[in-house]
């Protein structure tokens, strides 16, 4: 009897060890590998833009952003510095804070003149933030131009590396 209770044990061990392992590894995916999120922003100047209005045929970098955060604002300062390299990637700068806050850092850095980037909150829906289950900022998604993934930073990479993997594509 003492027996069969050490192997009922076991076996139920035995079980939710498996268990568990198959429900983590059906949890974790590959950020880099999805697709662009189905984003439905309010721009600076009042008009939306949805994933599905960017341009067909030239790269996207999503920039997932807090307008008060200090590594989105170096970020920036590097991005703008490096935007020669930049000027054929559709730069979308997506926050969930209100559009007060994103228009002025839009004015702050003076975005607003260069054609290839949209700033824009998602407010409260939090979608983008959802799909990619962000916790840092800037967040930044790459996508080649046939809308593919390349990769996907959690904190803010060097822009040698961003445009590295851009030329790569």
């Amino acid at each position: 009897m003492k027996k069969m209770a050490f192997d009922l044990r076991v076996w139920i061990l035995s079980f939710m060890l498996t268990f568990f392992a198959v429900c983590g590894y059906s949890q974790a995916q590959d950020v880099s590998q999805k697709e662009m999120p189905p984003f439905h922003i309010v721009l600076t100047n009042g008009n939306y833009l949805k994933a599905n209005d960017l341009r067909k045929n030239a790269p996207a970098m999503l920039v997932y952003f807090s307008p008060t955060c200090e590594h989105c604002q170096t970020f920036t300062k590097k991005m703008l510095g490096s935007m020669d390299e930049l000027s054929q990637v559709q730069i979308i700068m997506i926050s969930y804070l209100p559009y007060r806050d994103i228009k002025k850092f839009e004015a702050d850095f003076g975005l607003a003149k260069y054609p290839n980037i949209k700033v824009g909150t998602e407010g409260y829906t939090f979608v983008v933030q959802k799909y990619y289950d962000i916790k840092n900022f800037p967040f930044l998604a790459l996508f080649n131009k046939k809308g593919k993934p390349i990769t996907t930073y959690a904190t803010a990479p060097e822009i040698s590396e961003v445009i590295k993997r851009f030329k790569a594509s």
